[in-house]
């Protein structure tokens, strides 16, 4: 994002480095690759991820990358990612600046957010995969505990019960913040 604002508004965007990072901006601003070159390789990887990730999202991502079909007129509406490349639009004879690089950062602006989305996604799919993982093995120890049970062993078996019993209402507490103070259950008959 720094690099594009870099080199869509160079002197508006040093003064503002400057201002801020003092010494060490121009470290900073030697820092910064070239948009053009490194938005390829991101864009390309970005793209594959919101396919699996975010698929009800891909047809957005991607347009603000492409050029709509039906455009007729560069404007700042219909400036995409792929113009930036290009620099200035001009038009007229007089050559006349129609739309700036910097129309492309409002652009890629909103791919990142996409992209922000998509991380909060896997985030909560991963989420989802544990629970399905834990809920998955604590069927595997009732069937025990009910395998137990029916062989008569029924002691055993409950003291199994109640350790999934005391996992899952601890996961309960853990997915809604409630602080509990024994960890475990006095099973005494």
């Amino acid at each position: 994002m720094y690099a594009m604002r870099y080199e869509s508004t160079k002197d508006k965007f040093v003064k503002i480095v400057k201002k801020q990072l003092g010494e060490k901006a121009t470290s900073f601003l030697d820092s910064l690759p070239s948009f053009s070159d490194e938005y390829q390789i991101w864009y390309s990887e970005a793209k594959s991820i919101v396919r699996q990730l975010l698929p009800d999202r891909i047809d957005d991502f991607t347009g603000y990358y492409e050029k709509p079909r039906n455009r007729k007129d560069i404007t700042y509406e219909t400036y995409r990612i792929s113009d930036y490349p290009l620099g200035l639009i001009r038009r007229g004879k007089l050559g006349e600046i129609a739309v700036g690089t910097s129309a492309a950062i409002s652009c890629f602006e909103q791919q990142l957010a996409i992209m922000q989305a998509v991380k909060k996604r896997f985030e909560s799919s991963l989420f989802d995969i544990r629970q399905i993982v834990q809920a998955d093995l604590l069927d595997s120890e009732l069937e025990a505990a009910d395998l137990l049970i029916k062989h008569g062993f029924d002691r055993a078996g409950g003291a199994i019960a109640g350790v999934v019993m005391e996992k899952h209402l601890g996961q309960v507490c853990e997915n809604h913040a409630i602080r509990i103070r024994k960890k475990t259950i006095d099973f005494r008959l």
